[in-house]
This record gives C-alpha cells, sequence and structure tokens, in this order.
C-alpha cells in the first residue's frame, strides 16, 4: 500500500520553516534493501555537531554527538567527542568516552587545540589542552563554577572566560542546609569575565569589572582587544531585544560600542581586524536575525551587505580581510555564497537539491574550506570543498548505507498577493 505525507509550510517575506528533515529519518519505508530504521536506530544515530579546521589547514577538528546505546548505557546527556581528521586523511577519536566537549579552538601555530569539557567525573564545564599530535588532554583551567565560553589570545599567552561568581561560603552553606529555592527570573546570576594569564607557575584568573552580562567573546586576531556580546541583565527577554556587541580592552573597559536595532546573533573580526561581521536582524520588527552587516572600526561606519539577497544568513566565515563565506537559507533549500565586503555583492559558491548546509570553517588563507552538512539520507557530516567538487569526509553511520529513506520533495505555490505564501514538501512512502 502506498501512503501520501503533505506537509505545508507557510512563509512570509524570507521567514520559512522546515519541519521535514527529521520525520525522513523515521522508518516508514521499506524495500529490499533493509526493513526500515527501528526506533533504537533512530534514538542512537550519531551527528557533527560543529567543526574547526586548523590554521595551516592540514587538519580538521571536530564535535561528534554520540547518544547513549539504548538499554546498555546508563541514562543521561548524549556523549560529545572530540575527533580529529589528520594530515593522512584518517579520522581519530581524540578525546572520546563519558565527556562532553564544548567550543574548539586552534592555537596559532596549529600545534595544540583547546576546548571546553565536562568528563564523567567532573563537577564543572573547565577549559583543557591536547596536542595535535596526539597524547592525553590536560586540564588547564578549573574553577568552582560552569565555564560557558573562552577565547584564545593570538599569541597563546592570554586566555579570556566567561562564568558566573562562585558562591561565597556562606551562601554554599545555606544552600546545604535547604535555602535552594529557585525563584523565577530571580535567582539568574550574571556571566562575569575572568583573565588568565599562561606560561606562568601559578596560573592567577582576574576577575574584570565589567556590569554587563556577558553572552561570548572573541580576541582581536592582532591585539588583546576583545569583542563581547553584552546584556544588561541574564533575563531571557533582554538577551533577545536589549544586547549588543561591545569592544573590550583585555582589563574588561569598554571602549566602543556597536549599536544596531535588530535582533543579534554571531559575530566575527575580519583576518586584519578592521571590520567586524555581524548577523543580525533588519529593524526591531525583524523576528529573525538574517541580515549581514559589517562595522569599519575606524570610524564606526556600519554597512548593510547583500540587501537584496532572497534569503536568510545563518552563519559567516571570513577568508580574507574583504571576503566572507555565509552559510544562508533561502525557502526550504540552503546554499553558501561568497561575499565580497567592499562590492556588497555575492557568487554561489555551493548550492545543492536537499542539501542541507549547517555551518562552514577554513584555513586561514581561505584556501582548505570545509562545511557541516546533511541531506535526507543521512544526518550532519563533514565535506571539503575544493573549487567545485564537494566530497563527504565522514560518515558515522555506515549502517545508514543499506537503509531505504523516505524521498524528499519540495513545492512552491504562488498566492494571488504580494507576498509567496508556501512551500510544502510532499514523501511518498510504502508500509
Amino acid at each position: 500500500m502506498k501512503v501520501s505525507f503533505k506537509i505545508v509550510i507557510t512563509q512570509a517575506c524570507h521567514v520559512c520553516l522546515l519541519i521535514v528533515v527529521p520525520i525522513a529519518f523515521l522508518s516508514i519505508s521499506t524495500n529490499s534493501l533493509s526493513a526500515g530504521m527501528s526506533l533504537q536506530q533512530t534514538i542512537e544515530t550519531k551527528k557533527v555537531l560543529s567543526i574547526a579546521v586548523s590554521p595551516n589547514g592540514e587538519m580538521v577538528a571536530y564535535r561528534l554527538m554520540i547518544p547513549h546505546r539504548v538499554g546498555v548505557d546508563d541514562d543521561g546527556k548524549s556523549n560529545i567527542a572530540l575527533y580529529l581528521i589528520n594530515k593522512q586523511a584518517q579520522n581519530i577519536a581524540f578525546v572520546s568516552g563519558l565527556i562532553r566537549v564544548g567550543r574548539v579552538i586552534w592555537s596559532r601555530d596549529s600545534q595544540q587545540i583547546y576546548f571546553l569539557a565536562q568528563k564523567n567525573n567532573d563537577p564543572y564545564v573547565s577549559i583543557y589542552k591536547i596536542s595535535a599530535s596526539g597524547g592525553e588532554a590536560k586540564k588547564i583551567i578549573a574553577i568552582n563554577e560552569d565555564i560557558y565560553d573562552f577565547t584564545l589570545s593570538h599569541d597563546a599567552q592570554a586566555i579570556s572566560y566567561l562564568a558566573k561568581k562562585a558562591k561565597s561560603r556562606q551562601q554554599d552553606s545555606y544552600h546545604k542546609k535547604g535555602f535552594n529555592a529557585q525563584i523565577y527570573e530571580e535567582s539568574l546570576v550574571q556571566n562575569n569575565i575572568y583573565l588568565a594569564i599562561l606560561n606562568r607557575g601559578k596560573l592567577p584568573h582576574i576577575s574584570l569589572e565589567n556590569p554587563f552580562h556577558l553572552v561570548n567573546l572573541k580576541y582581536h586576531p592582532s591585539s588583546r582587544l576583545l569583542l563581547a556580546r553584552t546584556v544588561k541583565t541574564a533575563l531571557i527577554d533582554d538577551l533577545y531585544i536589549a544586547s549588543s556587541y561591545q569592544i573590550l580592552q583585555q582589563s574588561g573597559e569598554s571602549i566602543s560600542q556597536i549599536k544596531l536595532k535588530g535582533k543579534l546573533a554571531e559575530a566575527h573580526w575580519s583576518p586584519d581586524g578592521k571590520r567586524v561581521a555581524i548577523i543580525a536582524g533588519a529593524d526591531k520588527k525583524d523576528p529573525v536575525a538574517g541580515r549581514l552587516f559589517s562595522i569599519r572600526l575606524k570610524n564606526g561606519r556600519i554597512h548593510q551587505l547583500v540587501k537584496k539577497y532572497p534569503g536568510d544568513i545563518k552563519q559567516v566565515h571570513w577568508i580574507s580581510k574583504n571576503k566572507l563565506l555565509a552559510v544562508a537559507a533561502k525557502g526550504t533549500q540552503s546554499e553558501l555564497i561568497e561575499i565580497d565586503v567592499r562590492k556588497s555583492n555575492w557568487v554561489t559558491r555551493v548550492s545543492q537539491e536537499g542539501l542541507h548546509l549547517i555551518a562552514v570553517d577554513s584555513d586561514e588563507k581561505g584556501k582548505n574550506i570545509h562545511l557541516v552538512a546533511s541531506r535526507s539520507s543521512h544526518p550532519a557530516e563533514i565535506y571539503r570543498l575544493h573549487k567545485k567538487q564537494l566530497t563527504r569526509i565522514t560518515h558515522s553511520n555506515p549502517w545508514l548505507d543499506s537503509i531505504e529513506l523516505p524521498q524528499q520533495q519540495s513545492i512552491q505555490f504562488k498566492s494571488k498577493r504580494w507576498f509567496r505564501i508556501a512551500r510544502s514538501t510532499h514523501l511518498s512512502v510504502k508500509l
């Protein structure tokens, strides 16, 4: 018996919701290849979360989500391992087991990998370092609170990180005696910024003075300036509508504020440190942070790039001082575009039917480009882009090759009015 499913997804302007990708992994299709995916397999499917290409372009570090095995492992969150694709194109489990790896940063000389992680026996998230040639990961910064984000200076001599202030002994004593009530929107604690100077005998942790709640931060590519997203409070509403990017001294003192009206997403220094690229909403009424802005630090001039691009910018990566790669969503599809900041124009680098792009990264010269992408036939994996050739280089779930999954197709309708009204996806499967 053949059953057809139709899912209608409404769209106004550039906003589009795609909800069919996870459905494509459910097993309602059978043929000679396999009896289809079991519910256990849908739970245990691995996927790539992020990538970090070494500055010299010879290696790729990536985070792989490894769910617990049903009926075997204890209940809990999925493990997140650190894998490395080395110079010989070998895929190595670098840091694995009962661990959850967070942000990954390469040293400028491509010799060391720094990352956030919480091992099974760790009470808090700490900062680790491991040599790119292998060995044991070394914990270099650990405090009595979780570390939420960190950034490494260009000379690898300083680390700035975000964490909540540790409880005082009196507060800890009260908490142990049962005074641990959680009051909605009143128990939130702001993230503080800390500075650690490396390669000293006893590692000092300096708490920097800053009145804001900090969300993330990045060192300037050639100085100790910091690009930080700040919010007045730790409230979620303020994060959406009242946050801004600021340029900070390493001491935490604010030098300048970048004022954009819409919702904010990620921001990145240009390789020469003269510009900042920020993904944000077009204005206060824009529900999505999908426009791209370039800010010149010399005069503070804000310029919106590729205004006429018919889609949303999701992620960007600088490949030179004047060019960016951007992962963009256009309808139910996604593509990789290259943007010239000076001319504010774009060219399409990758656009394939059924390929959903998630992230992009490259070496410091912008030559060795890698993507995280998924298809209806597999979850997020790593692809290498060489000229116009896209090659998949990871196969985290080889057993999927023997299973036929439902086909996915996008259909576009035009409304009688001024806006496009719908995208629909039609799945035909056999029971």
